[in-house]
């Protein structure tokens, strides 16, 4: 079973979860979202960003990503949104806000 929560899970494939990673280890600014763009403070490979709304709706994904800022279109909707990235070594979940 995955585990969620504010920890990133580096994961081994073979015998399963192999350390919980402190959250500071991956920062995501800003938040509150500014212009529909996203910051992380380390290089993320081949991962899948989804973004939740408040009433559990994926309203945006995408995958393979590789790099460390992503553009959001029209991610103009001011609310609490909940962010989840993942690849074959983590899970990151964490909340967002757009003002």
């Amino acid at each position: 079973t995955p585990l969620y929560g504010t920890n990133i899970l580096k994961l081994n494939l073979s015998t399963g979860i192999e350390e919980i990673i402190d959250e500071s280890q991956l920062t995501i600014y800003p938040n509150p979202i500014i212009h529909g763009i996203l910051n992380f403070d380390n290089y993320l490979h081949n991962s899948t960003i989804s973004i939740y709304n408040n009433h559990g709706m994926k309203v945006f994904q995408t995958t393979n990503f590789t790099g460390n800022k992503i553009s959001i279109p029209n991610f103009n909707t001011a609310g609490l949104y909940l962010l989840l990235v993942q690849n074959s070594k983590i899970k990151f979940s964490k909340k967002i806000i757009v003002n």
